[in-house]
């Protein structure tokens, strides 16, 4: 009987196993040859299709709420190298539906790829959580076709423009004590795997560029100060730049004090959540001992917030 116990301990701890050396083979989780990663969106969807014979086809689908969209498919090979995945695009197709598709004719575009404003990401790090893979890009969102970037109170938070990638999404999922389910990236569910006995994520499978995204443990900070303020926009040579300029008395935006800066492992980007975890605030500068953050919604001085979602 001990024996058994061991054994079924050890079956367990194999299956949710998230080992960082570990070597996916994606032709393991196909259905009739196809491997197939999704993302479902407001009014668009990602979807990536892997064949056995290396072959790729990435799917990039808009509607509009009351008529009309776009269909992108990137055509091309594909290659797997342990937990890595390099697309290497060939040909594409662009249709654009027309809003009134009785009045319009939809616009059909076969083209080599390349075009800039119609590429997608190629590089992807493959990590599991619980029953779950996740293509995890490490290429800047604006350098490619991608989701609509959402925006946090409109504010140039991880410098969005320049410098987003998928680990940012990911780690913010992470931090707030989510399971991303609700992240922008592809993704494909294991069902064979009682996520009731897994583990936390291992971060050892994130790469050392980006693991400093991801909180040891949930930081807890009070509000010192509170100001009012609007979004300034200016644009220089490296981009657009957003500042929140102090205005009492037409001011929309909130600028929070906190008393955490980087010798707490405060940086740009991070969120707080009040205790009900329904209002939020996001740091946009970091001293040493002291940070500031960015919100829309109402707080009080000397209110605690931490970055964990849920209680």
């Amino acid at each position: 009987m001990r024996y058994l116990i061991i054994f079924g301990i050890a079956l367990v701890l194999n299956s949710c196993k998230n080992d960082a050396t570990k070597s996916f083979n994606l032709n393991d989780y196909a259905v009739n040859d196809t491997v197939i990663f999704v993302y479902d969106g407001f009014n668009y969807q990602l979807k990536l299709w892997l064949t056995k014979e290396n072959n790729f086809r990435y799917g990039y689908f808009t509607r509009g709420c009351m008529g009309g969209g776009e269909m992108e498919i990137v055509w091309g090979k594909y290659v797997q190298n342990g937990t890595k995945l390099t697309l290497m695009p060939d040909s594409l197709s662009f249709v654009d539906f027309p809003f009134n598709c009785h009045d319009s004719v939809s616009k059909v575009l076969r083209l080599k790829y390349g075009i800039d404003s119609l590429k997608i990401k190629t590089e992807y790090d493959i990590i599991q959580w619980k029953n779950t893979l996740y293509l995890i890009s490490p290429q800047k969102d604006r350098e490619f076709r991608t989701h609509s970037t959402l925006f946090l109170i409109g504010f140039d938070i991880d410098s969005v423009f320049n410098e987003r990638t998928d680990y940012h999404e990911f780690a913010h999922y992470y931090n707030s004590g989510l399971e991303p389910k609700e992240g922008r990236y592809l993704t494909l569910t294991i069902n064979n795997i009682d996520t009731s006995t897994c583990p936390p994520l291992d971060i050892s499978q994130i790469p050392n560029e980006w693991k400093h995204l991801f909180l040891e443990k949930p930081i807890e900070a009070t509000i010192m100060d509170i100001t009012t303020g609007h979004i300034k926009y200016e644009n220089d040579d490296y981009g657009w730049i957003l500042s929140i300029q102090e205005d009492e008395d037409n001011g929309y935006i909130y600028k929070l004090v906190l008393d955490k800066g980087k010798k707490d492992n405060i940086r740009i980007g991070l969120v707080f959540y009040d205790k009900m975890g329904e209002k939020y605030v996001k740091i946009i500068d970091v001293e040493e001992d002291k940070s500031v953050g960015a919100t829309i919604d109402k707080f009080s001085k000397g209110e605690k917030i931490r970055t964990n979602r849920k209680e």
